[in-house]
């Protein structure tokens, strides 16, 4: 059986192999009660959920609201964004004004048509 180091040392190596062979893209199958700050929040998303833009625009052709998601959609989640797109999410995220649910917000459109490498 081997020490407690050697178990520690393969399941970090394990854990890196993992991380260097993880795709690009994520899928994620929405569920009740999900929401894009939700799923942003988790570890299926970024962990942060002032990230959630990112998978808004990732999905522009499934999601017209960002306020409006649906159980069974399908969504792809970048695994690796770059700081520049992680940065611009935050920012539309922080300073998005005032939402109203069923309306797409004009701040919304706009952030999905900017071609930050999306």
């Amino acid at each position: 059986m081997p020490d407690v180091s050697t178990r520690v040392r393969n399941a970090a190596e394990e854990e890196t192999e993992q991380e260097q062979s993880e795709p690009n893209m994520r899928s994620y199958t929405v569920k009740q009660g999900d929401t894009l700050w939700g799923i942003s929040g988790r570890s299926v998303g970024y962990n942060d959920p002032y990230q959630w833009p990112l998978i808004y625009r990732a999905n522009k052709g499934k999601i017209d609201d960002a306020d409006l998601i649906y159980p069974g959609q399908q969504f792809t989640i970048m695994a690796n964004p770059s700081n520049t797109q992680v940065n611009r999410a935050i920012d539309h995220a922080k300073n998005r004004g005032d939402w109203e649910l069923g309306r797409v917000e004009q701040s919304d459109k706009d952030y999905r048509r900017e071609a930050s490498g999306m």
